[in-house]
């Protein structure tokens, strides 16, 4: 709305009045455009005009201030990577490179990316991303990307004997309570982890489950803030990663 309030000032001669004792008073200024960059400032003459052609002016600016953080117009996602000796670094440093493949926008200038990857650890199941976009301003937006760490690219880390089948997370999003159902071929001791997208464990959960249909609960009061989840499944020979979404 910039153009609408600019238009405005100028034809309001930015607040100013002017009056002569011989006559009626006409206003003109010498805008042409406005400057760019962060922040820019545009100074602007308006000029008071009689009858006989008789001038007086006066001077103020225009200033458009930019708060607005860049919009991401799509969200990090998530990475499959095999982490063995063969190495994967092509397609991580491809995944980095492209922001996680994440977009965003800005509506004032263009935008510059960094972010805070600095190594693999092989050690975890997921690794987080965090990826910034800033305009000229220095203001800023963020969206988190995940790195897997899988046996076979590409999918999770399930064991051929079927111990371990994901059945559904549901509801997803969700704003209470998540129901998240897996069926087991035998009793099994899991560690199921929580986190959130700065990779802060929000919930930890370690007990044996038995054979068959079972369900775990995450509650809305687990939660400090809106945005994605997400969550590993462990056992000694499996592991599976899932994504929630929490909003109020």
């Amino acid at each position: 709305d910039n153009t609408d309030v600019l238009n405005l000032w100028l034809a309001q001669n930015a607040g100013a009045n002017a009056s002569d004792n011989c006559g009626s008073v006409t206003w003109s200024n010498n805008f042409s455009s406005l400057s760019t960059g962060c922040n820019p400032t545009t100074n602007i003459t308006f000029t008071a005009t009689d009858a006989c052609g008789l001038t007086d002016s006066t001077s103020a600016s225009f200033t458009i201030i930019d708060t607005m953080p860049p919009i991401i117009l799509t969200a990090a996602d998530t990475l499959y990577l095999e982490c063995d000796s063969l190495g994967n670094y092509p397609s991580l440093t491809q995944w980095i490179d492209n922001q996680g493949n994440a977009t965003a926008t800005d509506n004032c200038s263009s935008l510059s990316w960094s972010n805070n990857f600095s190594m693999i650890d092989c050690s975890d199941t997921i690794n987080i991303v965090e990826f910034m976009a800033s305009d000229a301003c220095a203001n800023t937006s963020t969206t988190s990307g995940v790195i897997v760490i899988t046996n076979t690219v590409g999918t999770h880390q399930i064991p051929n004997n079927h111990e371990f089948t994901f059945l559904s997370a549901h509801p997803n999003p969700f704003r209470n309570n998540a129901q998240i159902s897996f069926k087991l071929s035998k009793p099994s001791k899991l560690k199921i982890t929580f986190f959130n997208a700065q990779g802060m464990v929000i919930k930890r959960i370690k007990q044996h489950f038995g054979q068959g249909i079972n369900h775990i609960i995450l509650s809305k009061n687990d939660i400090h803030e809106t945005g994605f989840l997400f969550y590993t499944i462990e056992a000694a020979s499996f592991s599976y990663f899932g994504k929630l979404v929490f909003i109020k």
